[in-house]
């Protein structure tokens, strides 16, 4: 994967190099993929239970009151072995990780082994309290997911309120100094709610990374990707094309999406 909003935005410059060296262990997170020493980022599914449920979820996720498949020991051996690996990053993802009540510890077993910790989450479960433990345990960053505005947000994520509880979670997090992001995946129901969301953060310090949908899911609802690469970058306040965006616009579940006229939807 090549960082083009890095490039593009100019988050990365030469002098990089040799204000931090190139050695994982003294990067900030943004510039480990240019180390010369790096390992793979680790992405751990550590859970299929959620909360939520999710038109496009992909985990086959179950619901809050199953079972997961690796215990709490197990889950800090693991931790280990990828440390002394020397994988730089634990991304603890799900399901929803908050739900696993070991979270935090886990969380905090990472960065005693000197990998940085960071979590990707739907926020609803982020209270003051669980952003205070984040913290307090080095947590690096936490993304969270947005499918669009309050209705659009709501009707993917299959639970009403899902969206002012995720808002709620980006504030707590603000609060305690957490870094955080939000994940937008672009799809023919949701490309109009880009201006919404470009809104939506204007006023708010945090970064917002795009992706295209691909077409996996394990509800009878899935959604068919149809790349958006004009919209595709990540940055603290987006600027995207000049092109202006149709005026006419649709409701989110038809098969006709509101786009941009330069075509490069």
């Amino acid at each position: 994967m090549i960082g083009i909003s890095k490039l593009y935005c100019g988050q990365v410059e030469p002098s990089d190099a040799l204000r931090y060296g190139r050695e994982s262990g003294n990067l900030p997170s943004h510039l480990l993929q240019f180390s010369k020493d790096k390992k793979p980022v680790v992405v751990w599914n550590m859970t299929k239970r959620c909360n939520l449920k999710c038109v496009h979820c992909y985990a086959q996720a179950v619901p809050v009151d199953g079972a997961d498949d690796i215990s709490t020991e197990q889950a800090k051996t693991m931790i280990d072995d990828l440390a002394a690996y020397g994988a730089p990053v634990m991304l603890f993802s799900g399901g929803e990780p908050l739900v696993r009540k070991d979270l935090v510890e886990l969380a905090s077993h990472a960065t005693s082994k000197g990998m940085r910790a960071v979590i990707s989450t739907n926020g609803t479960l982020i209270t003051k309290e669980k952003a205070r433990e984040l913290k307090g345990v080095g947590l690096s960053y936490v993304g969270i997911s947005l499918d669009g505005m309050e209705e659009v947000h709501d009707r993917f994520r299959g639970v009403p309120g899902a969206f002012r509880k995720a808002l709620e979670g980006v504030a707590n997090c603000q609060a305690e100094g957490l870094k955080v992001g939000l994940r937008f995946t672009i799809n023919k129901r949701n490309v109009g709610e880009i201006p919404g969301i470009f809104r939506l953060l204007a006023p708010v310090s945090t970064t917002w990374c795009t992706r295209a949908a691909v077409p996996s899911s394990s509800r009878k609802t899935w959604i068919t990707p149809r790349p958006v690469r004009c919209w595709t970058s990540s940055w603290t306040r987006p600027a995207p094309c000049s092109t202006p965006a149709s005026p006419k616009r649709s409701s989110p579940w038809t098969t006709t999406p509101t786009v941009p006229m330069c075509g490069c939807a």
